[in-house]
């Protein structure tokens, strides 16, 4: 839940991501049209500056419209189940495994799970460590997955709110993933967590 007091920051927070890339776009289009002394190098500079830019703003304004439709939850996802070993295949990065993964099924988009750990994995930095832990409780199995994905760049110190845009998307996705994500700025550590049993997932 997101007090009013919460929510107008936050939209105060993200209004300052939006019009830093915004104002360079214009200033340096501006310059582009009037300034005619403008060197060839210069022109290219610029160009390649709004282009960039240009860039980041629609990133930025696509991830908010997806936090809204997630927070409302217009955003419909296509959950099916999925092997737990099919999917780290599938995300083609290194990973090692402690315990058993065998038989393990996760429910979650596919789709934007992949999306989800391209955004936790820095192809120069980090590393997947998956953990698979049972235990039984009240004559019932449980078995909690750990996804870990060290040197995340989402997981950094300071991040910039376009960061944590990207983060509030990927916990909402958890959550309806049916588990939880966390991070650790000190370790710099992401770590995406579930908790089943027999018949469904469990978060505690």
């Amino acid at each position: 839940y997101c007090t009013p007091f919460l929510y107008r920051n936050k939209v105060k927070n993200i209004s300052g991501e939006i019009n830093l890339p915004l104002l360079k776009v214009v200033n340096l289009s501006k310059e582009l049209v009037h300034n005619s002394d403008l060197s060839a190098e210069v022109k290219n500079n610029y160009s390649l500056q709004i282009k960039e830019n240009a860039r980041i703003l629609t990133e930025i304004i696509n991830n908010v419209l997806d936090l809204s439709r997630l927070e409302s939850r217009v955003n419909l996802l296509d959950i099916q189940s999925y092997s737990l070993e099919d999917l780290l295949k599938e995300t083609s990065f290194p990973y090692t495994i402690s315990g058993s993964s065998k038989g393990i099924m996760l429910h979650i988009d596919k789709i934007r799970f992949i999306n989800m750990m391209n955004s936790l994995f820095d192809k120069n930095a980090s590393t997947i460590t998956v953990t698979s832990l049972s235990a039984v409780e009240q004559r019932e199995e449980k078995k909690e997955i750990t996804i870990t994905i060290s040197a995340s760049p989402l997981a950094r110190q300071n991040i910039q709110q376009e960061i944590k845009i990207i983060n509030d998307i990927n916990e909402l996705l958890m959550s309806r993933f049916s588990g939880a994500y966390t991070l650790d700025p000190v370790s710099g550590s992401a770590i995406l967590r579930w908790v089943l049993n027999n018949h469904s997932h469990l978060v505690v």
